[in-house]
């Protein structure tokens, strides 16, 4: 679930004070893919995570673990 890591960016995004136009050029993504990711319409996508490996260091553990989840639902 994405639910860890979506949530871990709203944190980084709300202490930046970044709107989501803002997030999503940090995050490497379209706004309106951010958008769907974090009201939960969407699943983060292998660009959306790779980019979050790069940019987001931080969220490392988080993005693994996703990545780990979804296979295993596979």
């Amino acid at each position: 679930m994405s639910d860890d890591l979506v949530s871990r960016l709203i944190e980084i995004q709300n202490a930046h004070r970044w709107n989501d136009n803002q997030m999503a050029k940090h995050i490497g993504v379209d706004r309106s893919y951010w958008v769907r990711v974090k009201s939960g319409e969407r699943n983060p996508g292998v660009k959306f995570l790779g980019n979050v490996l790069i940019n987001f260091r931080e969220l490392k553990e988080e993005a693994v673990e996703y990545m780990v989840n979804e296979a295993q639902n596979e």
